[in-house]
């Protein structure tokens, strides 16, 4: 267990020189205890202080409690009254009062001898009871070193001669915690300066780091102080160097700045005196400072220990860093440097000269030993190496990297050998430890080709590092590895299917030339150009649903765990359009019965899927057009003048033709009403009773686009009954008798502008009946309109 309890024995002793010795650097082992003190002078008043460590060496928790004994002598008078200090922040010696506790007559060469308790941060926040003593030394603590004292009593704390007795309130360490108690002494009218504390005591850099203090804590008890500046010195610099601003935030007196960064520039190599300032704005100034070690960058370098020449193998790059009788390695936390425990050049074999330590039994071997003052100046260690002449053989590779496929059984590597000895040898091609591949050579022979077959079972998909080698009889040598890069390639399944929404893909048969698969190096990209279109027009590429797709071009990382891509067709979209034809002009139709406009074809507003049926695209008034015979013969043909035959929508932009046949007929009355007749042997001319007329309806077409010419005439039979009895009288149109042997012409049109053509009955046909005697009964007529072509 780790405490300091003697301070009675040291206050029994009292004598000046163990005063003394608490003003130097002061460590006492108490059994099994360390009690260490660092005291250094006060960079601001004559004065000193004191910081003490106390560590937890036990393997439990302990509660530990440090006193702490300091008595005084002003101009050698022994009975100096103690005071208490605002804020807590400690106690003084004042000469300024007399024992008693009054004022003494005011002289300005009183002195005042004062112990402040600075704070850290570094460890937990610690408490502390102050008081003095009198003929005994418990006296403020009731008689008791255990009892609990006068805390940061402001007053005079007793009479007579007085020492100052320091309690730390108990303090819980964990195995191995340390904890820290200080004390700041300075002869001075007062002990207000603002404070300052570093978490480290010695900070070491290496060359080239940057150079910077995790923590700093500061203190500024004074009121009339609202902020103020830090800086520091390096070496005894003349100008401080401007670092922080801090700025007190009531109610608070401290404060902290983390990761400090300080100016590289300003240090030397080795130990460096560094010193931190802090000023208030009243210019009262505090100080603290630390060592900053920068050590050295220095390189081991091999040398021929017989000649003294400096060896230049490339294998040998070992550096360090390090100060004056440090240890080599310090800086990584190692005992010493690994250095190469061979090193061969062509002829030679060197081996590490350990000048009396341990011989080296692996690759390498710990180096230790002190940097010494020319190793520092000249930044270098000579490692000494005793060389042997050798004869090695020596190989060569073709090339230095190899690829295959995935499936390929084996890689075939190729190089040379060289060997003057003469003696049987052996090339390795090795993966790790494990060899994958040799080959022998023979005996009596300086130089030679050999091969090598690596199985693709030795091989893992992607880069494989690998090391060829080569030993031989004549001795133990073995060279060298050579770095032998083989790629493996991995082979990517190419699919190529029809997309579908559920994720039923379907393969299409037709690949349009897209490869089945490819070998591509992993890391690489797979890249391909795929056709816009397969099987005709029938699918076109989906870049949409084709991942890596940009364009008509696909490219896909390819990794040890890709197997297959898939790359995506869709069903083609095409144009349709529907044209309206004469299916004897293969010309288009009329648009009406009136005019010689044509029916325009009618594209489809939208595109239409190839594979569509045609019937589902033909509405009701596709296969309908006034003038022409209904339900057209339907023709489907691709826009290349392909014909179709199936019915469906082709793989490229459609032509639906649906051709008429063109009317040509008269349609007339089903009869023809003059109203009632009263017969007499005069005549009687009777026009019809409601409107009649004949339409001629004529698509038909001849060249030209000219409606074909035509001609209707009209032919009256008479009225009979039976075929024997007969009426007198005649039907007559316009003034021209139907009843003619030969048909009369009603009206005739050549290269007629319109289709239909309408003749009116109502005013131009004319009945006249008469006759006498007896003619009871129902006559009946047949009137036939004839419509025919004119040449």
């Amino acid at each position: 267990m780790i405490a300091v309890n003697n301070t009675l024995d040291l206050n029994e002793k009292d004598q000046k020189e163990d005063r003394d010795n608490l003003l130097y650097n002061l460590k006492m082992e108490i059994n099994n205890s360390v009690y260490e003190t660092v005291v250094y002078p006060d960079e601001v008043n004559p004065a000193f202080r004191g910081d003490f460590y106390i560590y937890n060496t036990e393997e439990t928790v302990q509660n530990i409690t440090l006193f702490y004994y300091m008595d005084a002598y002003l101009r050698g008078d022994p009975s100096v009254p103690i005071t208490g200090l605002p804020q807590g922040k400690g106690i003084a010696f004042d000469e300024s009062i007399e024992s008693d506790g009054r004022p003494k007559p005011s002289n300005p060469n009183h002195q005042r001898l004062v112990f402040s308790l600075p704070r850290s941060k570094k460890i937990s926040p610690v408490q502390y009871t102050t008081g003095g003593y009198a003929d005994k030394f418990v006296t403020a603590f009731g008689g008791n070193v255990n009892g609990p004292g006068r805390e940061n009593q402001v007053g005079v704390l007793g009479s007579g001669d007085q020492g100052a007795f320091f309690k730390q309130k108990p303090v819980t360490l964990q195995p191995g915690e340390k904890t820290q108690f200080s004390l700041l002494a300075g002869l001075s009218a007062s002990n207000n300066n603002p404070e300052i504390y570093l978490d480290e005591e010695d900070l070491f850099f290496n060359e080239g780091d940057d150079i910077n203090v995790d923590q700093l804590y500061w203190y500024d008890y004074e009121n009339d102080s609202k902020n103020g500046t830090i800086s520091y010195q390096v070496n005894d610099s003349s100008t401080p160097i401007f670092l922080k601003k801090y700025q007190k935030v009531p109610p608070l007196i401290e404060g902290q700045f983390s990761d400090l960064a300080l100016n590289n520039d300003l240090f030397n190599l080795g130990k460096n005196k560094v010193v931190f300032l802090i000023k208030d704005e009243k210019d009262r100034v505090g100080r603290t400072g630390l060592n900053i070690s920068v050590r050295s960058k220095v390189k081991f370098v091999a040398y021929d220990q017989l000649t003294g020449e400096k060896l230049t193998p490339g294998s040998f790059d070992v550096s360090s860093f390090g100060l004056l009788d440090e240890g080599y390695g310090v800086s990584e936390n190692k005992a010493g440097v690994e250095v190469p425990s061979k090193l061969e050049t062509e002829t030679i074999v060197y081996t590490l000269d350990t000048a009396g330590q341990t011989q080296p039994t692996g690759a390498t071997h710990l180096l230790t030993g002190k940097y010494t003052r020319e190793q520092m100046e000249q930044r270098e260690v000579k490692v000494n190496y005793t060389g042997k002449l050798k004869a090695k053989p020596s190989i060569t590779l073709n090339q230095a990297s190899y690829e295959m496929n995935e499936q390929d059984p084996h890689v075939t590597i190729k190089g040379t050998w060289k060997d003057e000895t003469k003696s049987k040898g052996k090339i390795e091609i090795k993966k790790g430890d494990k060899v994958v591949g040799s080959y022998i050579y023979g005996p009596n022979t300086p130089a030679g080709n050999w091969t090598i077959n690596l199985p693709k079972a030795e091989l893992i998909i992607g880069e494989n590092d690998l090391d060829v080698i080569v030993s031989h009889d004549y001795s133990d040598y073995v060279s060298p590895k050579q770095s032998l890069k083989v790629h493996r390639k991995k082979q990517v399944t190419i699919n190529v299917k029809e997309y579908n929404e559920a994720g039923n893909h379907q393969t299409i048969a037709d690949r349009g030339g897209i490869a089945l698969s490819q070998d591509v190096k992993v890391g690489d990209n797979l890249m391909l150009t795929v056709p816009e279109y397969l099987s005709g027009e029938t699918y076109l590429f989906d870049a949409k649903k084709t991942t890596g797709a940009t364009g008509l071009t696909v490219q896909r990382p390819v990794t040890t765990g890709m197997n297959e891509i898939d790359i995506f067709y869709k069903l083609n979209e095409v144009s349709v359009t529907i044209r309206y034809h004469n299916s004897e002009t293969k010309k288009p139709i009329l648009a009406s019965l009136t005019g010689k406009t044509r029916k325009d074809n009618h594209v489809l507003p939208n595109k239409v899927i190839v594979g569509t049926e045609i019937s589902s695209l033909l509405k009701t008034t596709d296969l309908v057009a006034e003038g022409y015979v209904a339900n057209p013969t339907v023709l489907v043909e691709k826009q290349d003048g392909t014909t179709i035959t199936d019915g469906k929508v082709g793989d490229q932009n459609t032509i639906i033709t649906l051709e008429f046949l063109p009317k040509f007929e008269i349609k007339a009355p089903n009869q023809l009403d003059f109203g009632g007749h009263k017969l007499s042997v005069f005549d009687k001319i009777k026009t019809l009773n409601a409107e009649a007329s004949l339409t001629v309806v004529n698509t038909r077409e001849g060249s030209f686009n000219q409606l074909n010419s035509w001609k209707v005439t009209g032919h009256f039979d008479g009225f009979k009954i039976g075929s024997t009895q007969s009426l007198n009288g005649y039907l007559a149109y316009e003034e021209n008798s139907l009843e003619e042997a030969t048909a009369t012409q009603i009206l005739q049109q050549n290269a007629p502008n319109n289709a239909q053509t309408k003749i009116d009955l109502k005013n131009k046909l004319k009945l006249n009946v008469f006759g006498s005697g007896s003619m009871l009964g129902e006559y009946r007529g047949t009137m036939t309109w004839t419509l025919e072509d004119v040449l």
